[in-house]
């Protein structure tokens, strides 16, 4: 289905939705009607049988309620289905119309919408427009909101997926390699090719509910994690490429490399959430005007808020967030290109040490955002979130006390690196 047709389709079905308030004429209903006969028409062109399903039932339904002659149902189930052609636009996902075709089903019954209601994985060649908005921790909230119990089972998959490699690797080295022909600073490279396919077998489970990432982004991670374990097999037996790529060294650049990946899944994607609330809350800016500013450039206006900075002025945070982002881009081409070289990797230290810090500071201003946000104050001792979560201090501490670990991670291997014990355990 064409891009034309879903917009052609979005169109009919707004207008549909507005029939009732905006005293639409039937002859001016059968001409959005029309027009999405024309696009059912195009359905087999679409790749996933679910997806086709879909729109179908979607489609048929519609048009089964006009011969109802009902105004008002009509108009209220265009309105439950209107955001479905975002779907194929990857704008949004199944789980997130919900809300709208709960509110469809309390009003007409409970039989509407069974058949596509239910759990099934959607993959997709690409990542879809709204890839980014999966990060959020508030994503998958339309998901365990509709099934309450099997989204832990759910989750419990996808941590079993993820670790699953690496308990292949630490199963190979401490069982099946008796000899020790991989070992010291190797493992960490085997492990971090085991992080690499976690990831991909990860985005797999993320199918079901919708957040898949595309086929690209699971084939590198599982084809490139695999090639990670198998060079460092094979660079700890060819005994002259050891020589050349010294482990100690390698195995400093991967842990480093870890530990500013790491803070960017754990507290800059928080950071990014409590800068929402923020925007929203201190500058009235809501979500949709904020998406429209990010547009028109990754980097400089979704990555650095840089519209968004001209048109409300964010003050310090915009600035702490453009040089944790430079930081980040700095330390990880000097790491990738220069860290071989032993003494500079007292420079790559205090980067990502710095960078750490900044996290910390970071965390904090997210935490005060979010609670803001759901409680109405900066600081709660123990509260129960709108969406079934837990709020605790306690957590709160955890948050802030994971940057400062990092930091001092980075230090101690980097005493290891130059024979210095700073462990301190």
């Amino acid at each position: 289905m064409t891009d034309g047709s879903i917009k052609r389709l979005k169109k009919a079905l707004r207008a549909i939705a507005l029939s009732t308030s905006r005293g639409l004429k039937d002859r001016q209903i059968e001409e959005e009607l029309y027009e999405i006969r024309l696009v059912k028409k195009q359905i087999d062109s679409i790749s996933s049988k679910k997806d086709r399903e879909l729109i179908l039932y979607c489609i048929d339904t519609l048009l089964e309620i006009r011969e109802e002659s009902n105004a008002q149902k009509l108009a209220d189930f265009a309105k439950a289905i209107r955001g479905v052609p975002d779907i194929f636009q990857g704008n949004r996902n199944l789980y997130s119309l919900s809300d709208d075709f709960d509110a469809f089903k309390q009003k007409y019954g409970e039989e509407y919408f069974k058949s596509v209601e239910k759990i099934y994985p959607r993959f997709t060649k690409k990542a879809p427009k709204n890839a980014l908005s999966f990060f959020n921790p508030a994503s998958d909230d339309a998901f365990k909101k509709k099934h309450p119990i099997g989204y832990p089972f759910l989750v419990i998959l996808g941590i079993f997926a993820f670790m699953l490699p690496m308990i292949g690797v630490l199963v190979f080295t401490l069982v099946v390699d008796e000899s020790r022909i991989v070992s010291g600073a190797w493992i960490v490279f085997m492990l971090a090719g085991a992080i690499i396919m976690g990831i991909g077998l990860f985005n797999i489970v993320a199918a079901i509910i919708h957040q898949y990432l595309g086929h690209k982004l699971t084939i590198i991670c599982i084809f490139g994690g695999l090639a990670l374990i198998g060079i460092s097999v094979f660079l700890c037996i060819d005994t002259t490429m050891a020589q050349i790529f010294k482990p100690e060294l390698v195995s400093f650049i991967l842990f480093s490399l870890i530990l500013c990946i790491a803070t960017i899944i754990y507290s800059y994607s928080w950071f990014r959430l409590g800068v929402s609330h923020y925007l929203k809350a201190s500058k009235k800016l809501n979500g949709s005007s904020e998406s429209k500013l990010k547009r028109g450039g990754f980097f400089k206006n979704w990555l650095l808020y840089t519209e968004i900075h001209k048109k409300v002025n964010m003050g310090a945070i915009y600035y702490l967030n453009a040089i944790y982002v430079y930081l980040f881009l700095f330390n990880t081409a000097f790491t990738l290109t220069l860290g071989l070289i032993k003494p500079l990797s007292l420079v790559i230290c205090a980067t990502c040490v710095l960078m750490h810090l900044m996290c910390a500071i970071m965390s904090i201003f997210a935490k005060i955002q979010n609670n803001l946000e759901d409680h109405g104050k900066p600081i709660v001792f123990f509260a129960k979130r709108s969406n079934g979560g837990i709020d605790c201090i306690f957590f709160d501490l955890l948050i802030l006390i994971l940057p400062f670990l990092f930091a001092y991670l980075q230090i101690a291997v980097t005493g290891d690196l130059w024979g210095i014990n700073l462990r301190f355990f």
